[in-house]
């Protein structure tokens, strides 16, 4: 068997929210790169456009890129969200939770509303969109070939960071939790969950 049968994502679909830059882009031009019509979306209607253009001249095996702008931070961004990838698709292979956002300011000057702010973002985004997707996703799994949501950590939520992030490190910890509770009940639908916990890159968080 060939490393494509193995590894290939030809004719699967994705979603890669944050897929307009950073590592969302880098994903989503692995997918597209390898055959899967990849889905981006974030708040920058620009950088999505530039995006999408970029990825579909990148495209192979049928690959394409689709961009639209979402703000996942709230509840109604999340719906808005699912009915554009409803309206034009009847599964879903691959979620990739992506989006996020930090916050670095001093201990005695951090604001409170930042844990609001990075929590809507980088964690409550991250469940509404499996909660709301988890048909489309049921429908893209099989006993052969499972799908797959792949939750985007940071290594700063898994150790004790040296800059002062304290929303964005709590709210990536939170992230590898909700990854290890909702594990075992997408297994149960042939859904595999995971988590991954990039570092920093170029003295800047990227994740």
């Amino acid at each position: 068997m060939d490393l494509v049968s193995l590894f290939g994502v030809s004719g699967r679909v994705a979603l890669v929210t944050g897929g307009s830059r950073g590592i969302g882009l880098m994903i989503a031009e692995g997918l597209v790169s390898n055959g899967a019509k990849v889905y981006i979306t974030s708040r920058d209607e620009k950088a999505c456009k530039k995006s999408e253009q970029k990825l579909n001249l990148l495209a192979k095996q049928g690959g394409s890129a689709v961009a639209f702008t979402s703000d996942l931070s709230t509840e109604k961004g999340c719906i808005e969200a699912v009915e554009f990838i409803k309206a034009r698709e009847s599964k879903l292979h691959i979620l990739i939770n992506n989006s996020g956002t930090n916050w670095g300011e001093a201990l005695d000057k951090y604001p409170i509303d930042a844990f609001d702010k990075l929590f809507r973002l980088n964690l409550f985004g991250y469940f509404s969109l499996v909660q709301k997707l988890l048909p489309l996703l049921e429908a893209g799994a099989s006993s052969e070939w499972s799908a797959n949501v792949i939750n985007i950590g940071s290594v700063m939520g898994i150790s004790v960071p040296k800059l002062e992030v304290y929303a964005y490190a709590t709210s990536k910890a939170a992230v590898h939790h909700l990854t290890k509770i909702l594990a075992p009940k997408l297994a149960e639908k042939n859904i595999t969950c995971n988590a991954f916990a990039p570092v920093s890159f170029l003295g800047l968080s990227i994740c």
